[in-house]
């Protein structure tokens, strides 16, 4: 928005807001089946998915088909707001405050029965030691110094 009175004073305020939910993917990073045997067997002779491969590795799709959330939200708000006012005499006023906000929240959870913990008999302990939620919250005042100026 810009508010002007010609050859006076001109405000200009810009405010801009954002919101975004991010999901992970189940199935990990590309990176975890590039380093697999591409010959290794993932499934049992009956069809079902083996929780760890024959090197001790984890089986990355094992672990997708468990119940699992991974995901972040995050919230910003930025405000702008800028005055330039000629006082008369080749002399003009100037001056800028800008305010932003910002949060975090990410939420990990993985299944107590997914293959890290196989050999972990405590399923209790495994689902707590999971759950894993973060928010992180800023505020940032930026006041930019008010100076005359002759022109």
């Amino acid at each position: 928005m810009i508010y002007r009175i010609k050859d006076k004073v001109t405000i200009k305020n810009y405010v801009s807001y954002a919101y975004t939910k991010a999901y992970n993917s189940p199935y990990g990073d590309f990176s975890i089946y590039g380093r697999l045997n591409p010959y290794e067997r993932v499934r049992a002779d009956k069809g079902e998915l083996i929780p760890l491969l024959l090197n001790g590795d984890s089986n990355p799709l094992y672990d997708a088909e468990l119940p699992g959330r991974d995901f972040t939200k995050t919230q910003e708000f930025n405000e702008q707001l800028s005055v330039d006012w000629i006082m008369g005499d080749g002399f003009r006023l100037r001056g800028q405050l800008s305010v932003s906000k910002s949060n975090s929240e990410t939420e990990k959870y993985t299944s107590p029965f997914a293959s890290q913990y196989v050999l972990d008999n405590v399923i209790q302990k495994q689902g707590l030691r999971n759950m894993f939620r973060s928010k992180t919250g800023r505020i940032k005042f930026v006041y930019r110094e008010c100076h005359f100026s002759r022109f």
